[in-house]
């Protein structure tokens, strides 16, 4: 028993005792930054974010989903709840895009033909609201009858390398009494292809208060326009107009710029010169015109000039109105008015021409100072 004691006491004496604990110390210092790991494996691309707010494509016969729509009214649906700029891209990948039946605001929204696609067919009964309209490199058809726009006030369609033409006599615009309508064909637009009348006009006026624009290589076909109404066109050098007292037309008045650019017209000293400025008009049977000319001369040298002014008529070679006026230095104005005169029925050619005589040099017409108009009656 006390060798076990013994034991006992041997072993708490090798067993040191517990003592309180001591406070921590401060903390080290931050070790070094180890190396930079393996970069890790890509992850799959996500899928492509929708496109911005203010673009739409119509796509009858394909998949609709994100801005691609397949049915017009879901696209003016979507179209309407977008404020500012709006532009419909025209995509005929699958199937033909038709305007339906109904009435649709498009009211600065630009309607574009894509690469896949650019024919545009306005049905029957499809109607289309708004003041200002824009359509780009599209084969627009009205399947009439019916007009796809009629103006309430004022109203302005713009059409860049476009071709307008109808059927079942249906129209793209007309133009009520008291109403007043601007369009633009530019970029090489034809409107009234196949001798289809697309746009009317039956509101009055002077100045007239609707007027037609051709720019860079556009034309205007034969029986394009119909209506009552006054009208004035103005066209480059380089555009057409194939017959503007066209189908019905009663009231036309025409402008035409006198020369290209910033050219001005030379006319001689005691030479004819004929100025870049004429009107082609059909002339159907009891139908009389108005004759309206002018120019601005100015003296080459400072010298006197009697400028004679005068328009010539392709068929019968004659001369129609003639105006005398002396120009000394600085410019002058000269102008002709024939009020009902007759022609034969059939296309009339009318050209201004002047005369500078009795001066040592001759005169010249400064760019875009000349214009012809003529109205027909009947």
């Amino acid at each position: 028993m006390s060798d076990e004691k013994e034991r006992v006491k041997r072993l708490e004496a090798l067993q040191p005792l517990s003592g309180s604990g001591g406070g921590t110390g401060a903390t080290g210092p931050t070790g070094p930054t180890g190396p930079t790991g393996a970069t890790g494996a890509v992850a799959a691309t996500g899928p492509t974010g929708p496109a911005g707010p203010g673009l739409f494509v119509f796509q009858p016969g394909g998949v609709a989903g994100g801005n691609v729509f397949t049915s017009w009214p879901a696209l003016m649906t979507a179209v309407g709840a977008v404020q500012g700029v709006r532009v419909v891209l025209i995509d005929t990948t699958f199937a033909a895009a038709t305007v339906p039946a109904g009435t649709w605001n498009l009211d600065n929204v630009q309607i574009v033909g894509g690469p896949t696609g650019f024919a545009l067919t306005f049905a029957s009964g499809a109607h289309i609201t708004g003041r200002n309209f824009y359509f780009t490199n599209l084969t627009i058809t009205i399947d009439g009858p019916g007009t796809v726009f009629t103006a309430v006030d004022f109203a302005e369609l713009q059409f860049y390398f476009c071709t307008i033409q109808s059927t079942a006599a249906g129209l793209m615009s007309d133009a009520p009494i008291g109403t007043g309508m601007l369009i633009l064909l530019s970029d090489n637009t034809i409107a009234g292809v196949g001798g289809t009348t697309v746009f009317s006009f039956e509101s009055t006026g002077s100045p007239p208060p609707s007027a037609i624009t051709l720019v860079a290589g556009s034309s205007l076909a034969a029986n394009a326009t119909t209506g009552a109404g006054d009208l004035a066109v103005s066209q480059g050098v380089e555009c057409a107009i194939v017959s503007p007292q066209l189908a019905g037309m009663a009231r036309t008045l025409l402008f035409l710029n006198a020369s290209s650019g910033d050219n001005a017209a030379i006319v001689p000293v005691n030479t004819t010169a004929t100025i870049l400025c004429n009107v082609t008009v059909s002339l159907q049977p009891f139908q009389s015109v108005d004759i309206f000319a002018e120019a601005c001369f100015e003296p080459l040298a400072g010298t006197a000039n009697t400028v004679t002014l005068q328009v010539f008529d392709n068929i019968t070679g004659l001369d129609v109105a003639v105006q005398d006026h002396t120009t000394t230095t600085g410019s002058s104005q000269v102008s002709i008015t024939k009020i009902n005169r007759s022609f034969s029925t059939g296309s009339h050619t009318f050209t201004l021409q002047a005369t500078a005589s009795g001066g040592t040099t001759g005169c010249q017409i400064g760019a875009h100072l000349a214009r012809i108009a003529v109205r027909v009656y009947g």
